[in-house]
């Protein structure tokens, strides 16, 4: 497989967002988003994201979505 070039190998692009690096050995996850590639290019029609609740409050911060709300981030 080493002499095919990467644009023929099953890739697949991962983005995760937490709440940051700050609250270092408490960082959560908030989201997943993968992204597909074919051909070298994202095939958006296969992409996939999912929010993720971190089981407590999130900070108010300028990178945090403003749609992740306190409800969505509490525990059960």
């Amino acid at each position: 497989m080493p002499d095919q070039p990467w644009t023929d190998a099953v890739l697949v692009v991962l983005d995760l967002e937490g709440t940051g690096a700050q609250d270092r050995e408490h960082e959560a996850i908030l989201e997943i988003a993968t992204v597909p590639l074919a051909g070298g290019l994202p095939d958006m029609s296969r992409c996939y994201e999912t929010l993720i609740s971190p089981g407590r409050p999130a900070p108010r911060r300028p990178w945090i979505s403003p749609g992740l709300t306190t409800t969505f981030c509490a525990p059960p």
